[in-house]
C-alpha cells in the first residue's frame, strides 16, 4: 500500500484542505472512495494500527468512521481522506456538522480525485456515523464523477432527529465535542450581526430547560460564542429555518445508486432516517436498504457491511458483477432469529398492524377494555430539585401475559397516549421492551414527546407519526389530549413464553441495570439522559384507558414466513 500523508487540495475559494491517500502499489488506475469525517483524517488513521472496537466495549471510538482502510486498498481501490475545513491541519472555519460548507467542499475533494493519476473516474463514498451521513446529502448535489454511494447511517429530517423543538436530545450534541476544531464558528455568527447575536443568546440563557444543564449552557455566555459552536447553533436556530433543511434529505433528489445501511437502535431518529430515506420520492435510482442489527449486540458496523460494500462497489465502480445486483432490494436482520432475511420492501406488506392497550393493573391486551374510563397516576419530580437514582425514576408498565407462541414484530413501531398533565407543557416518554421468563429485559425501542407538539402532519409517507414541532399547541392543565408519536423501529420475534412490556416515564437516563439489555448503558452518565431533557417543574400526569380513551402501542406483527432468509 503507497500512503500520501498531508496532501494539499486548494479549493475554489483558495482554501487549503489537508488530505491522506491510501492506494494499491501499481501503476493501474483504481476507483476511489472518499472518507469524509469531521474528526479528521489522523484519527482515521489510527485504525490501521488496531482491530475495530465494538459499541460497549471498556474502549470505544465513535470518531473512527472508516475502520479498515487496508481493506479497500488491498481490495483495489484508493481512499480518500480529507480534514475539513476548520479541522485539525486544514485551513477555514468549521461551521458544524453537516453543513452545505462541508458538502460543497466534499464535491470539490470528488472532482479533484477524478483528475488524478491514480484515479479512475469512478468515485464512492465510505464511512459510518458523520462519514455516512454526508453521503446522500453531497449526492444530492449530483457531482459529475460520483457514480455510487453506501452510507452506514443517515439523517433524514434533520430537525426531528435533534429534537429541540420537543426538548433535548444527547446524541447530537456531544459528539461534536469530539471534533478537533481549531478554528470553530457558529452559522448564526456567520449570519446575523453583533447585536443580534447578543440578544439571541441572552435569550437564550434564560431558557428553564437551557439554565437546567451545563453542557447546553456553556458558550452561551461568551462573546463571540466559540466554545461548543454546534451546541450553540442548534440552540439557537429558529424552526424551519434553511440551518435544518440544508442538512436534510427532505425535497432532495439523488440520481445514483445508493445502498443505506442502518443498525436498529432503541433512540433517535438514525433507524428511521435510513428507512425514510429509502422510500424518499426523491432517489431516481437504484436503491438497497439493510437493516443490520440491533446496537445491543455490541458489533461494530463493518462486521456486516465490508464484504458488502465491496460487492457495491465492485459492481457499480469496476463492473463486475457479484451477484448483489440480482439479490431483493432490502436486508433485515431479525433478533431472535439471528439471521438476515431479504424482503421486498420495508415496511413488510405482509406484516399486520396490531394495538396492544394499555388497561388496569398493568396490563396489555389486544383487546380493549369496555369497562369505565380510569387511569394510572405518574409524577415528575425534576432532577434539578430531587435528587434521583435510576430505579428512583417514577415509570408505568403495562405488560402482556405470557406469549403462547413466537411472535414477530418487524417494522415502525407507534403509541398513542391518552394524558393530561397540570402543567402547561410536559414530557412523555415510551418504551418498548422484551421481558423473558427470568425478569431479564431488554429494551428494543424509544420515542418521545413534548407535550405542546402533540400536533401531527404528512410525512409524505405511509407509515408511522410525524409530529409538527413547528407548531406549539396550547396546553390546558388537567385537560385529556391525544398524544401520538413514533418509537423506533426494530425487528424482534418475542419468543414464546416471554412478555411485551411498555414503559412510560417523563425522563430517563442511561444506567448499568443487572435485569437491562440496552445498547449504551454508561456508568456515568452525567446530563446525557436518554431521550429529551427532564422539565423543571413538579407535576403530575395521568394516563387514562378503558373504552373512551384507547392508550394503546401499534406494533407491526409478522405472521407467515414469506420472507428468504439468509
Amino acid at each position: 500500500m503507497i500512503t500520501n500523508k498531508n496532501i494539499e487540495i486548494k479549493l475554489s475559494d483558495n482554501t487549503t484542505l489537508m488530505m491522506d491517500i491510501y492506494r494499491p502499489d501499481s501503476k493501474k488506475k483504481v476507483p476511489s472512495l472518499i472518507c469524509f469525517s469531521p474528526y479528521g483524517k489522523d484519527v482515521q488513521a489510527l485504525a490501521l494500527e488496531r482491530k475495530s472496537l465494538r459499541l460497549g466495549q471498556v474502549l470505544f471510538d465513535q470518531t473512527i468512521e472508516v475502520p479498515r482502510i487496508d481493506y479497500f486498498v488491498e481490495n483495489g481501490y484508493a481512499v480518500i481522506v480529507p480534514s475539513p475545513r476548520g479541522v485539525s491541519t486544514s485551513e477555514g472555519y468549521f461551521t458544524g456538522m453537516l453543513s452545505m460548507q462541508d458538502q460543497r467542499d466534499c464535491v470539490e475533494i470528488i472532482e479533484w480525485t477524478a483528475k488524478q493519476d491514480f484515479s479512475t473516474e469512478n468515485i464512492g463514498m465510505i464511512g459510518t456515523g458523520y462519514a455516512g451521513k454526508i453521503q446522500p446529502l453531497v449526492a444530492s448535489h449530483k457531482p459529475k464523477y460520483l457514480k455510487a454511494i453506501m452510507p452506514v447511517e443517515v439523517t433524514y429530517d434533520f430537525y426531528a432527529d435533534c429534537y429541540w423543538g420537543g426538548g433535548i436530545t444527547d446524541h447530537n450534541f456531544y459528539y461534536a465535542g469530539l471534533v478537533p476544531a481549531i478554528n470553530p464558528i457558529t452559522e448564526a455568527e456567520l449570519n446575523n450581526s453583533e447585536d443580534d447575536l447578543k440578544e439571541m443568546l441572552k435569550k437564550c440563557r434564560e431558557l428553564p430547560q437551557v439554565k437546567a444543564n451545563s453542557y447546553f449552557y456553556r458558550g452561551l455566555d461568551m462573546y463571540p460564542p466559540r466554545h461548543y459552536t454546534w451546541n450553540i447553533d442548534i440552540l439557537l436556530q429558529p424552526k424551519g429555518s434553511s440551518f435544518w433543511s440544508d442538512r436534510s434529505m427532505e425535497n432532495k433528489e439523488i440520481d445514483i445508486p445508493m445502498y443505506i445501511v442502518s443498525p436498529y437502535y432503541e433512540h433517535g431518529k438514525t433507524t428511521i432516517s435510513a428507512i425514510n430515506l429509502y422510500n424518499s420520492k426523491g432517489i431516481k435510482s437504484t436503491k438497497k436498504l439493510m437493516l443490520s442489527h440491533h446496537a445491543l449486540n455490541r458489533k461494530s458496523p463493518d462486521d456486516f457491511t465490508l464484504t458488502e460494500t465491496l460487492k457495491w462497489y465492485d459492481y457499480h465502480l469496476k463492473g463486475i458483477e457479484t451477484g448483489i445486483e440480482d439479490e431483493k432490494a432490502v436486508k433485515v436482520f431479525v433478533m431472535g432469529k439471528e439471521k438476515f432475511r431479504f424482503e421486498d420492501t420495508f415496511p413488510l406488506k405482509r406484516s399486520e398492524n396490531v394495538n396492544l392497550y394499555l388497561g388496569k393493573n398493568s396490563s396489555l391486551k389486544e383487546n380493549v377494555s369496555l369497562t369505565e374510563t380510569s387511569f394510572d397516576v405518574l409524577p415528575h419530580r425534576p432532577p434539578t430539585k430531587v435528587s434521583q437514582n435510576f430505579e428512583d425514576i417514577p415509570a408505568l408498565t403495562y405488560t402482556t401475559s405470557s406469549l403462547e407462541k413466537d411472535t414477530e414484530v418487524t417494522g415502525v413501531i407507534t403509541i398513542s397516549i391518552y394524558a393530561s398533565v397540570d402543567i402547561n407543557k410536559g414530557n412523555l416518554i415510551a418504551k418498548l421492551w422484551d421481558l423473558n421468563p427470568d425478569g431479564v429485559r431488554t429494551h428494543l425501542s424509544s420515542g418521545y414527546l413534548s407535550t405542546c407538539y402533540r400536533g401531527t402532519k404528512n410525512s409524505g409517507f405511509e407509515y408511522g407519526i410525524a409530529n409538527d414541532f413547528d407548531t406549539e399547541l396550547e396546553v390546558i392543565e388537567n385537560e385529556i389530549y391525544k398524544y401520538e408519536f413514533e418509537l423506533s423501529p426494530t425487528s424482534n420475534v418475542f419468543k414464546k413464553g416471554n412478555k411485551i412490556q411498555v414503559e412510560i416515564k417523563t425522563m430517563d437516563k442511561r444506567a448499568i441495570v443487572d435485569n437491562e439489555k440496552t445498547s449504551f448503558a454508561m456508568i456515568h452518565p452525567s446530563s446525557r439522559v436518554d431521550g429529551i431533557q427532564p422539565i423543571t417543574e413538579f407535576c403530575c400526569y395521568k394516563v387514562y384507558y378503558g373504552n373512551e380513551y384507547r392508550s394503546c402501542i401499534n406494533l407491526p406483527i409478522v405472521y407467515g414466513r414469506e420472507g428468504t432468509d439468509i
